[in-house]
């Protein structure tokens, strides 16, 4: 009898031990999503193709344009804009700020104004700044409020980039929040 036993034991090891080698790339794969979905890392994520920077760019957004390996265009799925502007020579996060603003009012939104203060935050251990500016666009005989939601950074590795999000009131109450989110995972990769 007890060779019986033993002979079930060993069968059923040889049994687990076959069915552990036919699943083991799917319980992989199982657990390498669960581990990437947990970290907050986005299957949707932007490379820069020199390397200089990445982010997790919005659920539905695609790169739309790229001119003078510095600007980068990205659309969300109903034709939000984000502007990315990349400078090697970028050291000083305000001015980086300075200078999205300043791109906001050439788009159109010339009256824009800084709506609260400036946020200091700190970008994957780089300096960084976020904020809100609110300005109209005439279009035709409608004026329409547009906002400019800004995010720079001087990236510790050299050279900064400013991050410019032009949204309406429904656009920036839908996409603030997860901006500002793309914007913290700014990295080099």
């Amino acid at each position: 009898m007890k060779t019986i036993i033993q002979g079930e034991v060993t069968m059923n090891r040889s049994l687990v031990s076959a069915v552990l080698r036919r699943c083991a790339p799917v319980v992989f794969g199982v657990c390498l999503v669960l581990v990437v979905a947990g970290s907050g890392l986005a299957a949707n994520t932007y490379t820069d193709l020199k390397g200089r920077f990445a982010f997790d760019l919005p659920e539905g957004w695609k790169m739309n344009s790229s001119t003078a390996d510095r600007l980068f265009i990205f659309k969300g799925g109903s034709g939000e804009t984000m502007i990315l502007m990349y400078d090697e020579e970028a050291k000083d996060v305000d001015k980086l700020v300075e200078t999205a603003a300043d791109t906001f009012k050439d788009s159109g939104a010339s009256n824009a104004v800084l709506e609260g203060t400036v946020k200091k935050l700190t970008v994957n251990t780089s300096p960084a700044r976020w904020a809100i500016y609110a300005g109209t666009v005439d279009a035709g005989t409608v004026k329409v409020k547009l906002f400019g939601v800004v995010g720079a950074v001087a990236m510790k590795d050299g050279g900064g980039l400013f991050m410019l999000n032009i949204l309406n009131d429904s656009g920036r109450s839908k996409w603030e929040k997860q901006l500002e989110k793309t914007f913290q995972s700014i990295r080099t990769p």
